[in-house]
């Protein structure tokens, strides 16, 4: 079960590449969490029958939904 030193780098690299793109990925749908956060911030304070309580309320559970990101 011993690797040789030339499996080394070329394992280490694949290894960078995969953790690399799991991040990229992580990072798009993060963005894309933010946007539609801030469309519905937009819209819930364009329109004046919602109320402020909701608009934390809402505010709330999207920052929640957030960190579990």
């Amino acid at each position: 079960m011993f690797m040789s030193l030339e499996c080394l780098p070329t394992a280490n690299q694949k290894k960078i590449y995969e953790n690399w793109t799991v991040l990229q990925k992580n990072n798009k749908e993060r963005e894309r969490v933010i946007k539609k956060r801030e469309e519905l911030i937009k819209w819930l304070s364009q329109n004046s029958r919602i109320s402020i309580k909701s608009m934390m309320y809402t505010s709330l559970l999207l920052t929640e939904y957030n960190k579990k990101c």
